[in-house]
């Protein structure tokens, strides 16, 4: 059976999964559904894929589970790849059939065919960080953590030297938001990858547009200033504060929804 799914947005998927924690305190995992971590058993039981990953509509669990879909229009065409066939039989095949009871000679094939199964390439970020992909390709989507309100203004950034590799995203702030100090006010995480002046970027929240980046980065001061040469959603520059903290970490600073926000990056 076909089910035509319309896969939410990221900003939908956001807006759903905080309305869960806000009316009943479930924290639901935000996943990229991919051919790493989707079920296809329904799939390859019809011997037809689609290569359309979405949440998996037949569980309850909320804990990120993702399966292969099968839409109408790729339904109709594995019945046709399956059933409809073009044959060609020569006249010598026919006499064969006709006086021996040879039937076997014609040559048929499908009039239309399925796409194949998709490859997964990898496992859970590593050092490495990074699938091969369009642009990136995180094989786990970042862990999010609670935005922290805090009191006062935020520091100066002051910069520093960028080391390489894989950073994640251990806490946030943000400041000047009028909550009580220590309260969760949203939710965040990040994975980074730095090598050279090269970087990878993934980020996603409760209050952000979930995004994807890759491109060369210049640093001087405390500002970063990032050239993308892909992204999605798609953006060409972004300039962000940062200051190296520590031998393993570097807090990046932003401002996100009129707050500065501050996002602590401690390398993997």
């Amino acid at each position: 059976m076909a089910v035509d799914v319309r896969r939410p947005t990221a900003a939908e998927r956001d807006s759903q999964r905080q309305a869960l924690l806000d009316d009943y305190g479930i924290q639901t995992q935000n996943v990229t559904c991919t051919a790493c971590n989707s079920d296809t058993s329904a799939v390859d039981q019809l011997g037809c894929h689609s290569n359309l990953f979405a949440c998996d509509i037949k569980t309850n669990a909320l804990n990120g589970d993702c399966a292969e879909v099968l839409p109408d229009a790729q339904f109709q065409q594995c019945v046709a790849q399956k059933t409809n066939f073009a044959c060609n039989c020569d006249s010598s095949c026919e006499q064969s059939c006709a006086y021996y009871g040879l039937c076997d000679c014609c040559t048929c094939t499908p009039t239309a065919s399925a796409p194949p199964a998709a490859t997964c390439d990898g496992g859970a970020p590593s050092d490495s960080g990074i699938d091969s992909g369009a642009c990136v390709d995180f094989t786990t989507s970042p862990p999010l953590q609670s935005v922290i309100a805090v009191n006062g203004v935020a520091p100066t950034p002051t910069g520093g030297p960028l080391a390489d590799g894989l950073y994640q995203v251990t806490s946030a702030k943000v400041y000047g938001t009028g909550q009580t100090p220590g309260t969760p006010v949203a939710t965040y995480g990040g994975f980074l990858r730095i090598a050279g002046s090269s970087f990878e970027a993934e980020y996603s929240g409760s209050t952000v547009t979930s995004f994807q980046g890759a491109g060369t980065f210049t640093v001087g001061g405390g500002t970063a200033t990032l050239t993308f040469s892909c992204s999605n959603p798609t953006t060409s520059t972004s300039s962000l504060g940062y200051t190296v903290t520590g031998a393993t970490t570097v807090d990046f600073t932003s401002i996100i929804g009129g707050y500065t926000s501050v996002a602590t990056y401690t390398h993997q």
